[in-house]
C-alpha cells in the first residue's frame, strides 16, 4: 500500500516537473502539449507593436502569449482530428504553391541575407530625424526630360512653375510640387539622400528612384520637434532601417533576374497598345468588373509585344490580362515605355518562379517549414468553422425571446424628415429662399442647386435622421409643422442650408424586423464566445497549458521606460 502510495507521489511530481512547476526553463513563455513558445517567438510577434509603457507593453506581451497558446491548443486538437490529411485543406495548398515558392525565395534569398543595421547607422538616422525638411520636387519618367528641366532652373526659371507643368506627381504639382515637411524614412532613400545634401534655397541634379527621374528643391531646414531620446527612438529606427535593408535587397534581386531575361521589344507593337487604350477613361473602385471597350484586329492581337527567356506576350496576352485587372488599379498607358514599364513587372512573378525552381525550393527544408506553417494556419481556421462553431447559432425563438425581454434597447430616438437645398454662400441661399417664398419647386431647385452630392438626385430629400447626425438642421426642424420652410438660411458644415420638414417622427420601439438580424449575430458571437471558453477549459486539461509570466517580463526593455520594475507576476 504504501509503495502504491510513494509510486503515485513520484508520477504526480514528474508530471508537476513536466509543466513546468518547478520553474520554466529560460526562455520559454509557455509551453501548451508538445509546443513551447520562446521568448524568440514572443518578440517576432510583437516585432511591430507599439507601446506607451511598461505595463502597456507587459499586458500587450501577455495578450499575446495567450493568443499563441490558445492557437496551438486548437491545432493540437486539429491534428487529432485528422485535418492535417484533410484532402480541401492539402488541395488548397497545392493551388497556393507558387505563392508558397515566392514566400520561400524572399525568406532564403532576402530576409535571410539582408545585413542588421549597425549602431552607427542607427546614430546617423537619429541624428538626421532631428532634423526636419522642407521640400520641393519635380517628377518626370525620362533622364532627357529630368536634364532639359535641370539646365531651365540653372537658368533661372521658376521651379513651381515647371513643377506645375512637368510634374507626374498628381499629389502636389498643382502646389509647385511642395512636399511639406518631411525627416528621415519616410522618403525612399535616394530621395532622402538628395534631400538631407542640399542647403536651404538649392536645387539638386536629376537622380533616379523607382518611381522616376526627380529634382528636389530644398525650402528650410528646422529643428524636429517631436523627436524623442536616442533611447527611445533606437528600436523604431533599426526596425525601419533593417526593413529598407532587406526592401533594397528584395529590389535588386529582381532587378538582377529582369536584367538578365533578354528582353526584346517590339515598339511597333507596344505603339499600338498606346494607341488603342491611351484614351480609354478613368475608372473607379465601384466598377469592379468594367471592361473596357479596346478594339484590335486579329493580326494585332497576336503581334508579339516583347520576347524574353521563358517565352513572349503578345497584345492579346496583354489585353486579357489588362481586363482581368480591378478596373481601378488599371494604368495608364501614354507613351511605349509604358507599356514596357507594366510588361516588366508582369513577367517577373515567372521570373521568380523559375528562380525558385532552379534552387530547388520546393524540396528544402524552408519551403517544408512554410508548407507546415500555412497548412496548420489552415487546419486552425478549419477547426474553429467545422468543430469548434459548426452548429453554434441561435434559433429563431431565441432570438424573438431576447428582442421581447430588452425592447428597451431598441428605441429609436426621435427623428425628423427633412429636404434639403446645401449652397456655398448666404447670399445664394437667401435668392433661393426667396424663390421658393414666390411659390418656386422646392426639390426642383434642390436638383439644380444643392451641394449634397447624394441627396441632389433626391430633390434634397435628407430621409429621417436624428438630432446626433445634423444637430443644427434638426434643431430648425422641430420649431416647423410637416410643409414648412425654415424663414431663413442656416449655417452649417461651413455651408447655408433651406431646409423643408416632411414629417417629425416620435421615439417609439424598432420593428423586431428591422433589428433581427443584429440580434441574432449579437447571441450568435455570445454563444460562441461562451463555446469556446468551455472548450478551451477543456483542451487545457487535456493538453497541459502554462505560461511563465516572469519569462514574459524578461523579454521587455525596462530602460525604454526609465527603467521600470515589473510588478510581482501572477501565478497561474
Amino acid at each position: 500500500m504504501r509503495r502504491a502510495v510513494l509510486l503515485s507521489v513520484v508520477f504526480m511530481l514528474a508530471i508537476a516537473i513536466f509543466w513546468g512547476c518547478a520553474g520554466p526553463q529560460p526562455g520559454i513563455v509557455a509551453k501548451v502539449g508538445k509546443y513551447t513558445i520562446t521568448a524568440e517567438d514572443l518578440n517576432n510577434a510583437v516585432a511591430n507593436a507599439r507601446f506607451k509603457s511598461y505595463d502597456e507593453e507587459l499586458s500587450g506581451r501577455k495578450k499575446r502569449v495567450e493568443k499563441m497558446a490558445e492557437d496551438k491548443l486548437i491545432l493540437l486538437a486539429a491534428y487529432d482530428k485528422g485535418l492535417d490529411k484533410d484532402k480541401e485543406l492539402l488541395k488548397y495548398l497545392q493551388r497556393d504553391k507558387e505563392n508558397l515558392l515566392l514566400n520561400t525565395l524572399y525568406e532564403t534569398q532576402v530576409k535571410d541575407k539582408a545585413k542588421q543595421a549597425t549602431e552607427e547607422e542607427i546614430k546617423s538616422a537619429y541624428e538626421r530625424k532631428k532634423v526636419l525638411l522642407h521640400a520641393k520636387h519635380i517628377l518626370v519618367s525620362s533622364k532627357a526630360l529630368a536634364d532639359s528641366i535641370y539646365e531651365m532652373l540653372k537658368s533661372g526659371a521658376n521651379f513651381d512653375d515647371l513643377a506645375r507643368k512637368y510634374s507626374m506627381d498628381k499629389s502636389n504639382k498643382d502646389k509647385g510640387g511642395d512636399l511639406g515637411d518631411f525627416t528621415t524614412m519616410q522618403m525612399v532613400k535616394e530621395f532622402e539622400d538628395a534631400a538631407y545634401a542640399l542647403s536651404p534655397g538649392e536645387f539638386s541634379k536629376p537622380f533616379q528612384t523607382r518611381y522616376g527621374w526627380h529634382i528636389v528643391f530644398l525650402v528650410e531646414k528646422k529643428p524636429n520637434p517631436r523627436v524623442k531620446s536616442f533611447e527611445e527612438e533606437k528600436d523604431a529606427l533599426a526596425r525601419t532601417l533593417n526593413n529598407r535593408k532587406m526592401t533594397d535587397l528584395a529590389n535588386k534581386f529582381v532587378e538582377d533576374l529582369v536584367n538578365s531575361a533578354n528582353i526584346t521589344f517590339n515598339d511597333t507593337a507596344a505603339n499600338i497598345v498606346v494607341n488603342a487604350y491611351q484614351n480609354v477613361p478613368p475608372q473607379t473602385p465601384n466598377q469592379r468588373n468594367a471592361k473596357v471597350e479596346v478594339q484590335f484586329t486579329p493580326e494585332q492581337r497576336s503581334m508579339t509585344l516583347c520576347t524574353y527567356s521563358l517565352g513572349k506576350f503578345t497584345v492579346g496576352q496583354f489585353d486579357s490580362m489588362y481586363q482581368s485587372m480591378q478596373p481601378f488599379r488599371r494604368p495608364k498607358f501614354q507613351s511605349k515605355d509604358d507599356v514596357k514599364k507594366f510588361l516588366e513587372s508582369s513577367i517577373r512573378k515567372p521570373l521568380l518562379i523559375q528562380k525558385a525552381e532552379e534552387l530547388k525550393l520546393e524540396d528544402s527544408d524552408d519551403y517544408k517549414k512554410m508548407f507546415d506553417k500555412e497548412l496548420q494556419r489552415k487546419m486552425i481556421d478549419a477547426f474553429r468553422k467545422d468543430y469548434l462553431y459548426k452548429d453554434v447559432n441561435p434559433t429563431d425563438e431565441q432570438v424573438k425571446a431576447y428582442y421581447d425581454a430588452n425592447q428597451d434597447s431598441f428605441m429609436q430616438d426621435e427623428q425628423v424628415h427633412v429636404m434639403e437645398i446645401q449652397v456655398a454662400t448666404k447670399s445664394d441661399a437667401e435668392k433661393l429662399l426667396a424663390k421658393i417664398k414666390k411659390g418656386g419647386d422646392f426639390a426642383k431647385l434642390a436638383k439644380e442647386n444643392t451641394l449634397r452630392t447624394y441627396a441632389k438626385e433626391k430633390g434634397g430629400d435628407l430621409g429621417l435622421f436624428t438630432e446626433r447626425r445634423y444637430p443644427e438642421l434638426f434643431k430648425a426642424a422641430k420649431t416647423l409643422k410637416p410643409g414648412e420652410v425654415y424663414p431663413e438660411p442656416i449655417q452649417f458644415q461651413g455651408k447655408f442650408s433651406i431646409i423643408k420638414l416632411v414629417e417629425i417622427k416620435e421615439p417609439h420601439i424598432k420593428e423586431f424586423e428591422s433589428v433581427q438580424r443584429i440580434i441574432k449575430n449579437k447571441l450568435r458571437s455570445k454563444m460562441r464566445k461562451e463555446a469556446y471558453q468551455k472548450w478551451l477549459e477543456q483542451a487545457k486539461q487535456k493538453y497541459g497549458y502554462k505560461i511563465y509570466d516572469a519569462e514574459i517580463e524578461k523579454t521587455i526593455d525596462k530602460a525604454k521606460y526609465g527603467g521600470g520594475e515589473a510588478k510581482p507576476a501572477a501565478k497561474k
